[in-house]
C-alpha cells in the first residue's frame, strides 16, 4: 500500500503540473471551460431552486422570488452552454467593468493617503489595474491569458505541493504512520 500510494502522489503530482502548464499555454480554451463550468453552476443552482419552490411552497411560505431566480439562473446557463462565446464575452466585459472600478477605488484611496509614506505605490497599483481593465475592455484575450494564468499556477503549485509531500514520504522509514 505504501508504493502504490507513493507512486500515485509523485504520477498526480506530474500529472498536475503537466495540466498547469498546458492550461497556462492554451489561453482560449481556459476562457471557454471557465465558461462552461459557470454555465454548468448556473443550471444546477437553476434546477436546486425550482425544485425547492415546487417541494417548500406548502410547508413554508417560500417566496416565488425563488422560483424566478431558479427559472434565471436555468435560463442563463442554458444560453452560456449554448451560445458560449455570448457568455465569454458577457465574462469578459463584466470582469473589465470590475477591474476599471476598483481601480478608480484604489487610485481614489491612493490620493486620499497622500500624506502617507508609500502612497504612491498604491496609485501605481491602481494605475496598471486601470490599464489592464482597458486592455481587457478591447480585448477578450487579455482576460482569457489571465484566468489561465490563474488556473494554470494554481495546478502547477498544486502539484509541487506534491510533489515535496513524495519527496517527504519517501523520507520517512518508520512504518507506523502507515496503516497498512
Amino acid at each position: 500500500m505504501r508504493k502504490f500510494y507513493s507512486i500515485s502522489i509523485f504520477l498526480i503530482s506530474l500529472a498536475l503540473v503537466a495540466f498547469g502548464v498546458w492550461i497556462v499555454f492554451n489561453p482560449t480554451v481556459s476562457l471557454r471551460v471557465f465558461t462552461l463550468s459557470i454555465g454548468i453552476l448556473l443550471i444546477i443552482h437553476g434546477i436546486v431552486e425550482m425544485i425547492s419552490f415546487v417541494e417548500q411552497r406548502k410547508i413554508w411560505n417560500i417566496s416565488f422570488i425563488f422560483l424566478v431566480n431558479g427559472l434565471l439562473s436555468f435560463v442563463v446557463g442554458g444560453i452560456t452552454l449554448f451560445v458560449p462565446d455570448l457568455a465569454e464575452q458577457t465574462c469578459v466585459y463584466i470582469f473589465a467593468i470590475w477591474l476599471l472600478l476598483s481601480s478608480l477605488i484604489q487610485m481614489y484611496a491612493a490620493f486620499s493617503l497622500r500624506d502617507v509614506r508609500g502612497w504612491g505605490w498604491l496609485l501605481a497599483v491602481g494605475v496598471i489595474i486601470f490599464v489592464f481593465a482597458i486592455a481587457s475592455l478591447l480585448s477578450k484575450m487579455t482576460v482569457a491569458f489571465v484566468v489561465s494564468l490563474s488556473f494554470g499556477l494554481y495546478f502547477i503549485v498544486q502539484g509541487i505541493g506534491l510533489f515535496v509531500i513524495w519527496l517527504l514520504l519517501r523520507r520517512v522509514t518508520r512504518r507506523t504512520i502507515y496503516r497498512d
